[in-house]
């Protein structure tokens, strides 16, 4: 494994608080971390964009939900998938640190962005599976 951790386990289970405890102290150490929701990539989000920028040159991204960025309908070539996956190639290659959280199994994931992604992704990312109970409702509630 490479410079990537991917977090995986069910909704609620503790992963974007860990991947945000992380770049929190990422940011006290002086770094510039980004935090990117994949959701984000379906509301109009371009090259031209800022976050595509930023996502770039950040000391670590952080890519909160990967397997949301769109519709599943619209298949694993729709412009937000292909627009992550060139994003995180663009990490992942030159050793960047990059954090991904999602819901998804890896052949889900495999299913949205294909078997070349799965591959890099083998390559570069270290696996950890978080499971427990839903903590969402509890935090939710406070």
């Amino acid at each position: 494994a490479g410079c990537g951790l991917l977090l995986r386990g069910p909704y609620g289970s503790g992963k974007s608080s860990l991947a945000a405890i992380i770049l929190r102290e990422v940011a006290a150490n002086g770094f510039n971390p980004y935090w990117l929701e994949a959701f984000e990539l379906s509301s109009g989000w371009r090259k031209q964009d800022k976050r595509y920028f930023d996502s770039r040159k950040a000391h670590l991204l952080v890519v909160d939900d990967l397997g949301m960025e769109d519709d599943r309908k619209a298949g694993n070539d729709s412009f937000p998938r292909l627009l992550i996956r060139q994003a995180l190639r663009f990490r992942l290659e030159r050793e960047m640190a990059t954090i991904i959280t999602t819901n998804l199994t890896l052949e889900d994931l495999e299913s949205v962005h294909g078997d070349k992604f799965i591959a890099l992704l083998n390559r570069h990312m270290t696996y950890l599976s978080v499971e427990g109970k839903d903590w969402s409702e509890e935090v939710g509630g406070e």
